[in-house]
């Protein structure tokens, strides 16, 4: 037998222990929620310990030799399960932390704590000398424990801590014997507790074998004790959870036998004993879950028995009318019969939340049943109860409530509900004394709405227009502009597909409230409305006031340019694409982009080529002599935004939004715009358009050339292929682009006047004729392979444009003063062989420009051989050739007499090879003359061997003049041989 020693030194080491595990609960503070597998090993340790000690120390045998101990572990195991309890308390009110495995294991770990606390007060209540027979504290403990462990699922420490109490009650197999043990009431509610929880562990385990059994050996048919009802709540909730779960899976009959067995335990309470409300409100669950388990297996008979029963133990409630409500509906009973019981529960006495609550539940139950017999109800309740008691909020629910009733779909298809919805709007504006709240109108007009939607959806739009219509009556003054708005346009379009145009703008003007006229929405709606009545003026100003809004996209601007076009209105939709692409631009702005881009919900790319189509199309019906450069730059403006376009799409890769046949679109249509510019100069009548606006245009027409030039010499792969050809075909484009440039530049710098701008012009026009030239290279080089009967055509056609562009590149040297280049130009251009109208403005440029005297020689000169050069039954360029000799013989005489004797000899050469008839006379007799003249000069200046070289170059020349001058001349220079001055 231990010594006393040892049981008082056993003592203490579970002391100390207990008291670690509590003082590092304490010091832990909160974050034993963390810990709570630690504190889990602490307690199952100390737990094992003090039960070796109880096993070892306190056998039966033992019992006489306990020794006064203090009192500090009882102190410390009371504590322990204080301080388990507020931690389970503060876990289950955590519903976020609770939801987590570490809450999990911390619940776990403060339950094998207060489990820990139960061994630790049993353990004492066996050392204290002054307590006999069973330790009814350390039962009590021990129960609460078990059934927290239940009630959280943690059967294996439940299953632990019954076992220990069956040994503390001497149950070994936790089956009690009968009655002949019960000494007491005492040990009888502990022994009915006992079993109650070992049904319930045994319901955790699954096993109903072993939970038939015990609940039938309980001690409940005992007659010599009573239960104390604050004993029954407990043990009747575990058999109400068990009999509820059965009843849920179907097995009905279990379930009634768990039943059964809760209501026996009410029969086992004293009469003697005062019995709480709380108690008689469980009894008449537990029946009211009875009776409805019988009605769910057609036992109708004894449900009826116990209803009766129930009648006439508790007075008449509304629960009480509520379960007849749903034995009714288990019973598929008459929707008169359900009427009359929610007739009832309306009349039983003053409504409370509750209650209200519970009729209105009913209500829309008996509404999915018969709708006819619940409006009865409702009108009742709305009408005779709530607008008498004046509870406002109850009021508008019944209201909302009944709403729904009206606009269910079986309604929806007769004209009645719509009536019928008006009477009760007026009643109702009777009835209250204040307005509706916000969320009474706003569920209203909800129900209201969507019964609109729906016949809206099936294309029903006059009877939509009367539903959306109900959304607007004075009893919904508070809706809100938001809603007004959106119920307003919704009329609004409901009135526009019945073709009542003026009354979609009645509607805007009358009832859609002021903040929301201008929403972009609002002004679609107006925009239709205008197309359809052919209101240009109107469509346009709708147009603008969605284009100005924050926040319309463009988008709704395309959806009206669509609608425009449908309604062939090309004015509007020309309107209506500007809009779009300027709403682009301010979108882009705001985001920081300096260019227009690509975007999903708009194909800016298709929208910039009608926008132009339309824009030239204004430009065309304009007259020639009313056309200004600003018209020309409204469509120079939106190819200047389809470059910037192009050319982030291209460079980015996204040839979806920008591909090459949109480039060649571009590159074609700026052509051909900018052609159409520089030939109305040519036109008589206009002089209205200046060059620059040709000048915009042909240079991003080069743009788009370059880019779609790139990509298409970047997509080629191989001759063989056939991408050569279209290669050719490319650059033959660019050829034409840049004689373009080169021609509306040479333009503007004649049209500028002498000013800096032409140098700047003339520049250009060098640049652009050196693109040409590399152009011509790159085609020939790609069509050299091409053998087709064309390519002849193709090179004279070209000879004919370089010859053009050369002039223009000679007249850009000479506006540049780049003299030394105008020879090497001149050879340039002869050596084509152009026609003689080249010579004459080749001509024309080098006295207009007043060129230095040898260049001007050097270049007339070489125009004068090439025209001589040519045919000589030519006509025109004899005649030509004989102004510009004399141009030359002006400009030479007298300090290149040389040059000029040189063109007069060839002069004289040619008119021996031809007719006198091809060149005029007067120029032939102004020619004779000044050879005279010059022959004179020259002998006046004692140069004779000279003078008689003159003057027989203009016998010679006479001779084709007249018979008279030629005379002259000789009898005169038969004078000068014989020393006599004559002069003519």
């Amino acid at each position: 037998m231990p010594s006393s020693t040892t049981i008082e030194k056993r003592y203490a080491e579970i002391r100390d222990q207990a008291q670690a595990l509590l003082d590092d609960i304490k010091q832990a503070g909160a974050t034993w929620r963390t810990d709570g597998h630690q504190i889990r090993i602490q307690a199952l340790a100390l737990s094992s310990t003090a039960e070796q000690f109880i096993a070892t120390f306190l056998k039966s045998k033992q019992q006489q030799s306990r020794v006064e101990l203090d009192s500090s572990l009882d102190r410390i195991a009371t504590e322990l399960w204080n301080q388990s309890t507020i931690c389970i308390r503060q876990l289950a009110d955590a519903a976020d932390v609770a939801a987590g495995d570490s809450a999990r294991i911390a619940r776990v770990g403060m339950m094998t704590v207060r489990a820990t606390a139960c061994v630790l007060i049993e353990c004492c209540q066996k050392l204290s000398p002054s307590t006999a027979g069973v330790e009814m504290r350390a039962i009590k403990c021990y129960f609460k424990s078990i059934k927290l462990c239940l009630d959280y699922d943690d059967v294996s420490l439940a299953t632990s801590l019954t076992d220990r109490v069956g040994k503390l009650l001497n149950l070994t197999d936790g089956i009690s014997d009968g009655d002949t043990r019960l000494s007491n009431q005492q040990d009888y509610m502990a022994q009915c507790e006992f079993q109650i929880l070992r049904v319930f562990l045994a319901w955790k385990h699954k096993n109903r074998i072993l939970m038939t059994n015990m609940i039938e050996r309980m001690p409940l048919v005992s007659t010599q004790f009573a239960i104390p009802a604050r004993k029954v709540a407990p043990m009747v909730e575990i058999l109400i959870e068990i009999g509820t779960e059965h009843d849920r899976d179907g097995d009905h009959v279990a379930a009634q036998i768990w039943f059964q067995h809760a209501l026996e335990l009410f029969d086992r309470i004293s009469f003697d004993e005062e019995v709480q409300e709380t108690t008689i409100e469980l009894k008449f669950d537990v029946m009211r879950n009875y009776v409805k388990s019988l009605a769910r297996s057609s036992k109708y008979d004894k449900a009826d028995a116990i209803l009766l029963s129930m009648e006439e133990q508790f007075p008449t409630t509304i629960w009480f009318l509520m379960l007849k409500f749903d034995l009714l509906m288990i019973r598929n009973g008459s929707p008169e019969s359900m009427l009359e019981l929610i007739m009832q529960m309306i009349f039983l006495g003053v409504l409370s939340d509750t209650s209200f609550r519970v009729i209105m539940a009913k209500i829309q139950t008996l509404l999915r049943i018969n709708k006819g017999v619940a409006c009865k109800a409702l009108d009742y309740l709305l009408t005779k109860k709530l607008a008498l008691d004046g509870r406002h909020e109850w009021l508008q629910q019944a209201f909302v409530t009944r709403i729904e009733a009206m606009v269910s779909p079986n309604d929806q298809k007769s004209e009645d509900s719509i009536i019928a919805l008006s009477k009760l709007f007026s009643e109702m504006e009777k009835l209250i004394s204040q307005s509706l709240s916000t969320s009474t109108v706003h569920a209203a007009q909800i129900l209201l709405w969507r019964a609109g939607e729906s016949f809206f959806a099936s294309d029903k739009f006059a009877d939509a227009l009367a539903w959306f219509k109900l959304c607007m009556h004075n009893l919904f003054e508070n809706s809100g502009e938001l809603n007004i708005a959106k119920i307003c346009r919704k009329i609004m379009l409901c009135e526009f597909h019945i073709e009542e145009y003026g009354a979609v703008r009645a509607t805007y003007a009358t009832m859609m409230a002021k903040s929301a006229q201008q929403a972009p929405l609002t002004q679609y709606i107006l925009f239709k409305a205008a197309m359809a009545m052919q209101d240009e003026d109107a469509a346009l100003n709708c147009l603008q006031a969605i284009a100005d809004s924050d926040v319309g996209d463009a988008r709704m601007l395309s959806a009206c340019a669509m609608e425009a076009q449908e309604k062939a209105s090309k004015r509007v939709t020309l309107a209506a694409m500007k809009h779009v692409l300027d709403k682009i631009d301010r979108l882009d702005m705001a985001a920081g982009l300096t260019s227009i881009t690509a975007r999903a919900d708009v194909h800016v790319a298709t929208m910039l080529r009608c926008v132009i189509r339309l824009q030239s199309a204004e430009f065309d019906r304009i007259s020639v002599a009313q056309r200004q450069d600003t018209d020309a730059d409204a469509v120079y403006h939106y190819f200047s935004k389809a470059y910037s376009l192009a050319k982030g799409s291209i460079r980015a890769g996204n040839l979806k939004m920008f591909d090459m046949a949109e480039c060649e679109w571009f590159t074609r249509s700026s052509y051909n715009f900018a052609l159409k510019l520089c030939l109305q100069h040519n036109d008589a009548g206009s002089r209205s358009i200046t060059p620059e606006a040709a000048v915009k245009v042909s240079n991003v027409c080069m743009k788009f050339m370059e880019l779609y030039r790139s990509a298409v010499v970047a997509t080629a792969t191989a001759v063989s292929s056939g991408d050569e050809k279209l290669v050719a075909g490319v650059t033959w484009q660019a050829v034409l682009v840049t004689m373009l440039c080169a021609s509306a530049a040479t333009w503007a710098a004649r049209h500028n006047g002498g000013s800096d701008h032409d140098k700047v012009a003339y520049h250009n026009v060098r640049k652009h004729v050196e693109a040409f030239k590399q152009a011509c290279q790159e085609y020939r080089y790609h069509n050299i392979s091409n053998d087709d009967n064309s390519h002849d055509d193709d090179n004279y056609d070209l000879t004919i444009k370089t010859i053009a562009m050369l002039t223009c590149e000679f007249e850009a040297a000479a506006g540049l003063q780049a003299w030394a280049e105008l020879p090497g130009l001149t050879e340039e251009i002869l050596r084509l062989r152009p026609g003689i109208e080249v010579y004459e403005h080749l001509v024309d440029i080098v006295l207009t420009f007043e060129c230095p005297t040898d260049d001007s020689l050097t270049v007339l000169g070489l125009i004068v051989s090439a025209t001589m050069r040519m045919d000589e039954n030519d006509a025109n360029a004899m005649t030509k050739l004989a102004r510009w000799v004399r141009v030359i013989v002006n400009v030479s005489l007298p300090r290149r007499a040389s040059v000029a004797e040189q063109v007069v000899t060839q002069m004289r050469a040619a008119m021996n090879r031809t007719t006198a008839a091809m060149v005029p006379t007067e120029e032939i007799h102004w020619l004779a003359t000044t050879c005279w003249n010059f022959g004179i000069d020259l002998y006046a200046a004692a140069d004779v061997q000279g003078c008689k070289r003159w003057c027989e170059v203009a016998i010679t020349l006479a001779t084709h003049v007249s018979e008279q001058l030629q005379s002259t001349m000789q009898t005169n220079y038969l004078k000068i041989c014989g020393a006599t001055t004559m002069g003519l």
